[in-house]
């Protein structure tokens, strides 16, 4: 991956600078996959789509695109960075809606609902929970590693296990045996408490009714992990099994099916056969 030039993003409500990295170029070399549709690249990294107005004063929620771009530079080091939601901010900013998402119930306005209900739902599905951090704090103190070295190096780790972004650091798993199938799961649903379970679901369901219309593969393997995620598993194989190109989706049908088998909900690593 190699680095690009800082990107200015003006608030289209106060017009105020952000600024935001980018990439020069990347690629998939090495890139995770995950069955709900979350691609972690080494070298392709992810930067925000959906942000918050930095400034105190103004604080509202936008999506970054070319009418917020601006071509000035301004001193970086004088302008906050955007950052990625955090799970309660992508609740609001469904809630009220985003600044720039055109008329309300309008077309763009219900896409970029939906596309906040997704990365809500993949947000809780990846985060790591504190007792996580901790443990891995450890491990680096046992390796030797200082507290300002710490502290500089879980910085981002920090953003991750609060926004369900990875940044260079290792995602907790577990294992599952069921005859000859191994399936990895992600820890980040494990130990939630009802109240939260209760906000996954719901998103859950939201999400299927608005892909209900929706008959493209891609929107039918979201719906079947979605249904695998609310505990309905009949109705996820059910899903899959009108996935068109099947051979294309063959790594995610066979994992998501398996995890039917063993009734786990939570988010699976997809190994694909190349």
């Amino acid at each position: 991956m190699i680095p690009g030039e800082d990107i200015i993003i003006n608030c289209p409500s106060c017009r105020k600078p952000h600024k935001q990295g980018s990439i020069a170029s990347g690629n998939t070399f090495g890139a995770s996959y995950f069955s709900d549709g979350k691609c972690v690249a080494p070298m392709l990294r992810e930067f925000p789509y959906f942000v918050k107005c930095q400034y105190d004063e103004c604080g509202v929620f936008f999506k970054i695109d070319n009418s917020v771009v601006s071509r000035k530079k301004p001193r970086l080091d004088k302008i906050p960075p955007v950052r990625f939601f955090s799970i309660d901010e992508y609740r609001q900013g469904i809630n009220v809606g985003l600044f720039n998402s055109g008329k309300i119930g309008g077309d763009e306005w219900e896409s970029d609902i939906l596309a906040l209900r997704m990365a809500l739902w993949r947000s809780f599905n990846h985060r790591i929970k504190k007792k996580d951090f901790d443990e891995i704090i450890a491990d680096m103190k046992a390796n030797g590693a200082s507290d300002t070295s710490i502290f500089l190096e879980t910085f981002e780790f920090e953003y991750y296990r609060q926004f369900g972004q990875y940044n260079w650091f290792k995602i907790k798993m577990s294992k599952i045996m069921q005859d000859d199938i191994s399936i990895y799961v992600i820890d980040g649903m494990k130990d939630v408490d009802n109240v939260e379970k209760a906000i996954y679901d719901d998103n859950c369901r939201e999400i299927i009714s608005l892909l209900e219309n929706k008959s493209d593969d891609e929107s039918i393997l979201a719906k079947a992990e979605l249904y695998r995620n609310i505990g309905k598993y009949d109705m996820c194989k059910n899903s899959l099994e009108l996935i068109s190109e099947t051979d294309k989706y063959k790594d995610f049908i066979k994992a998501i099916n398996a995890a039917c088998d063993i009734k786990s909900t939570l988010t699976l690593l997809v190994e694909r056969d190349y």
